[in-house]
């Protein structure tokens, strides 16, 4: 029987490339994992916030005034791009956590508001009304597409929850 003493074990070597292997494989997993998340966070509201892609930003609402049928809502924004509107706004409500399309009017008439100025100081806008044949929503959400540079992109504009007086 012949007993290796200097040499190492061919085995040793076979598990170290194994392990490098496995390491490398991780490393480019967890990268692919990063870049794909990157690409999904580019998408968000949050992001395109803080990258100010965003139209607009501090939406605040200042007066709400709701009836079993109707949400009405008040309130200052800050316009940061110069994009504009496209398309008629998107109005939904919830009901048990079911979302409905809900028709949008501005003021006494169903119409699309002009794109705003840009601007560094808070714009009032309103009366913004939500309608709906549903009964005391639970709440309800506007949304706004605009065509920045080329580049549509959808944003909430306000989601409120209906309060019944």
């Amino acid at each position: 029987m012949m007993v290796l003493r200097d040499q190492e074990s061919p085995w040793i070597d076979f598990w170290a490339r194994v392990k490098f292997g496995f390491l490398v494989a991780s490393f480019i997993f967890v990268i692919s994992w990063v870049h794909v998340e990157l690409l999904t966070l580019r998408d968000t509201r949050m992001w395109r916030d803080i990258t100010g892609v965003t139209p607009f930003t501090d939406v605040v609402i200042t007066r709400v005034e709701t009836s079993e049928h109707e949400l009405t809502v008040w309130g200052t924004l800050i316009k940061q791009r110069d994009c504009q509107t496209f398309a008629l706004p998107i109005a939904q409500v919830v009901v048990d956590g079911v979302q409905w399309p809900a028709e949008f009017i501005i003021g006494e008439s169903p119409s699309q508001p002009s794109s705003r100025p840009v601007s560094a100081y808070p714009q009032e806008f309103g009366p913004w009304t939500i309608r709906t044949e549903m009964s005391w929503p639970d709440l309800a959400r506007m949304y706004r597409t605009h065509n920045c540079d080329g580049e549509f992109q959808t944003n909430e504009v306000f989601s409120q929850e209906w309060i019944k007086p």
